[in-house]
């Protein structure tokens, strides 16, 4: 994926989750109630190349989540995170503008 195109999905997703990806790569959680990521009191995580952005409805939340996922490299499967219920994994693609 371009950049242009990356930095154009980034923004959907950090406008939908109320929060922003990391500049550097790794993994950023974000405590917010209103987060469009996912079904209202869950925890969402969308992964776009080398940048997680996670989001929790609760400073409780947040902090568990904040342990369960790496600040680097390999980030774990949907199936290896402690979670009671999932919604996903989806897989999305972007083209550019001109596709």
């Amino acid at each position: 994926m371009d950049n242009v195109t990356r930095d154009r999905a980034r923004g959907l997703w950090e406008e939908l989750a109320g929060g922003r990806f990391p500049a550097a790569g790794g993994a950023r959680v974000v405590e917010t109630a209103t987060s469009r990521l996912c079904p209202p009191g869950w925890a969402g995580i969308i992964l776009l190349g080398d940048a997680l952005l996670a989001t929790a409805p609760t400073a409780e939340q947040a902090a568990l989540l904040r342990a369960a996922l790496p600040d680097a490299g390999a980030f774990p499967a949907a199936g290896e995170l402690p979670a009671t219920e999932t919604l996903g994994p989806a897989e999305l693609a972007y083209l550019a503008p001109a596709d």
